[in-house]
């Protein structure tokens, strides 16, 4: 399949992990009102939103790491043919073996969160791509301590909304603090399908709030114009 953004195309057929609601909200939302330099993108997948950050950042240089080896040569492709490709690069790695050359102003991540044998298909790459196969989430947080440039630093992922309190008691482990919450509903009176969440490891006033992508008539509500504008063609 492939995406026409406002500013840049996506291809995602050679991705296990297709382009979604999910990573276009995570990389409109995340890092909102920040200045940032440089941005590490955990598991690109397509690319995707490092792309997002890149058009939301225009001083920003984002890098990207992936671990399947034919979603990261479609990245680099997206990568190329973006009006962005001299502020992004990318790494075919576990995210577990990277070695940084710089501190990064932020992280973002779009994770592979369902639970091991949930939603299981036949292919292997697949799985990785959407379960916690290859992924702790632990391990993330460890490493950001070293990665990030500074206590205020970000880490930004999108969850299940049932699974938002595990995430934050993994987080608090680490030593990262809940800074803001988005629960995503898909209208008034839905329970909440999913959770943007933003970490630092600088404790402050916790910002919490419910989004819902339509309104009573099904239409696209005008918060989720607004927050995707920028990026959406018919938006």
């Amino acid at each position: 399949m492939s995406f026409q953004f406002k500013q840049f195309f996506v291809r995602d057929n050679q991705c296990a992990l297709k382009v979604g609601t999910d990573s276009v909200l995570l990389g409109a939302w995340s890092f909102q009102h920040a200045s940032l330099n440089h941005v590490l993108d955990v598991g690109a997948g397509s690319g995707v939103l490092s792309l997002m950050i890149a058009q939301r950042f225009p001083n920003a240089f984002v890098h990207a790491l992936e671990i399947d080896d034919i979603a990261a040569q479609q990245c680099h492709e997206n990568f190329k043919k973006s009006p962005f490709f001299d502020r992004l690069s990318l790494s075919w790695t576990d995210f577990r073996d990277f070695k940084p050359s710089i501190k990064y102003d932020a992280i973002i991540c779009n994770p592979p969160y369902f639970t091991r044998g949930s939603l299981s298909s036949s292919d292997d790459r697949r799985n990785i791509a959407r379960q916690n196969l290859c992924f702790e989430l632990g391990d993330l947080f460890a490493l950001a301590k070293f990665w990030l440039n500074d206590e205020s630093s970000p880490v930004s992922l999108i969850y299940p909304a049932e699974q938002a309190p595990k995430i934050i008691t993994v987080a608090l482990e680490h030593g990262f603090f809940l800074m803001k919450q988005m629960n995503i509903s898909n209208k008034k009176g839905a329970k909440p399908k999913r959770a943007l969440l933003q970490f630092s490891r600088k404790v402050d006033i916790l910002r919490k709030k419910v989004f819902f992508l339509k309104d009573s008539s099904e239409r696209p509500t005008a918060e989720y114009i607004h927050l995707c504008k920028d990026f959406y063609l018919h938006f």
